[in-house]
């Protein structure tokens, strides 16, 4: 997903999508959280790769069904 005026390596827009995911994982959406995380590590939007690592096994975890 890219998103308007955002420029590549924006680490203040990949704070602000991995909080985003955070707060999908408070509320139990851990399926939707992971396939927010997915879409914008793919994109690159998130640039924290030690926090996609993270986040993607803590999902694995909440969804052990889940395998990638």
């Amino acid at each position: 997903m890219k998103h308007k005026n955002v420029t590549d390596y924006d680490v203040e827009h990949s704070e602000v999508m991995l909080y985003h995911v955070r707060l999908l994982e408070d509320l139990g959406e851990n399926a939707e959280a992971l396939s927010l995380l997915d879409i914008n590590a793919k994109s690159r939007a998130i640039v924290d790769r030690t926090a996609i690592m993270e986040f993607r096994g803590k999902m694995t975890f909440y969804l052990p069904g889940l395998m990638h």
